[in-house]
């Protein structure tokens, strides 16, 4: 993670929005991540909060926080074209004749949708197989969500597992790192899950919600102002953790849709969600249960070494 730096607006770029400067003068900061930046207040202009509009003035102190070198993976295949199968091998974590599992990185989406150009479903064509043995993806994860996706090798594995995510005999467990500590240290969350609301569900609004449950252990807090958590999905509904978490008023560290205003990143650490896919307990065709897990990407071990959090005596098997 870099230091803070300062930078003093010169002459010729008076009159420039801060956006617009940090993304032509600080090559390790793209637009979106400057405008996350800029929003969550760590980026301060002679000490202050700003927006993303203001216009610089000569002779201003810009604060620019301690960030990761933005490295977007996405950018990382475009520069690489010849190379797609050896970024996705790069990714591999567990690999049999019937799946193969990736640790996926942030900010690779799982699969196409509008002004997404590259997504790990493209990457996977780079096999060039087709019918019974083309590869596919079992599941998602979402866009900035980190961590374990199942990937099936042909399609009797492929109609094997989608079975298995179905009828839950998939054991997922995520980590994150969210705002506050939790009132109970274990707990269950049983609230139906409503994507039009920024928490959960709403009334009036019974026949767009779906049920969900969701199981959580604290694994470590620091003070009252953060927490790592163990979570276990029951059900699978779109963004279920990312809503639970934030009807407990403990919304992810780095999760803007679903984070209050009044919770903002300090500007020590980077703005980027912490959730991570970390481990999987699912069946094999052969009849075994198969464990995997995915270490932690780069930016949670940051956060977790800044905020002194503790998870070394863990023992998950121990929760439920």
């Amino acid at each position: 993670m870099k230091d803070v730096k300062f930078f003093y607006v010169s002459s010729k770029d008076e009159g420039l929005r801060i956006d617009r400067w940090i993304s032509e003068n600080l090559q390790d900061i793209n637009y979106v991540h400057a405008q996350k930046l800029i929003r969550s207040g760590q980026v301060r202009i002679d000490g202050s909060r700003v927006k993303a509009n203001v216009r610089l003035i000569e002779g201003q102190k810009i604060r620019i926080p301690p960030h990761e070198e933005y490295i977007n993976p996405i950018s990382l295949v475009r520069s690489i074209p010849d190379n797609q199968k050896n970024f996705i091998k790069s990714l591999v974590i567990f690999e049999d004749n019937n799946i193969m599992v990736l640790n996926k990185p942030y900010g690779l989406a799982t699969q196409g949708g509008q002004g997404i150009d590259n997504h790990i479903d493209k990457l996977l064509s780079t096999w060039d197989k087709e019918g019974e043995d083309r590869y596919k993806l079992v599941h998602r994860l979402d866009k900035n969500t980190t961590g374990i996706l199942v990937v099936a090798k042909n399609r009797k594995s492929a109609n094997f597992y989608a079975n298995c995510f179905k009828d839950r005999s998939v054991k997922k467990i995520y980590w994150a790192i969210v705002f506050g500590v939790p009132d109970n240290s274990m707990g269950k969350i049983d609230l139906p899950v409503n994507e039009r609301s920024k928490k959960y569900n709403e009334p009036g609004d019974k026949h767009k919600t779906q049920h969900a449950i969701t199981k959580y252990k604290v694994i470590d807090f620091a003070g009252k102002s953060f927490s790592l958590l163990h979570l276990q999905p029951i059900t699978g509904r779109k963004h279920q953790l990312r809503v639970h978490l934030s009807s407990m008023n403990n919304p992810i560290l780095g999760d803007e849709k679903y984070s209050l205003s009044d919770y903002s990143v300090p500007s020590e650490l980077d703005n980027l969600m912490h959730l991570h896919a970390k481990s999987i307990l699912i069946p094999s065709l052969s009849g075994q249960i198969l464990t995997i897990d995915a270490p932690i990407p780069k930016h949670f071990v940051s956060t977790i070494k800044y905020l002194g959090l503790n998870y070394d005596d863990y023992m998950p098997e121990d929760i439920f």
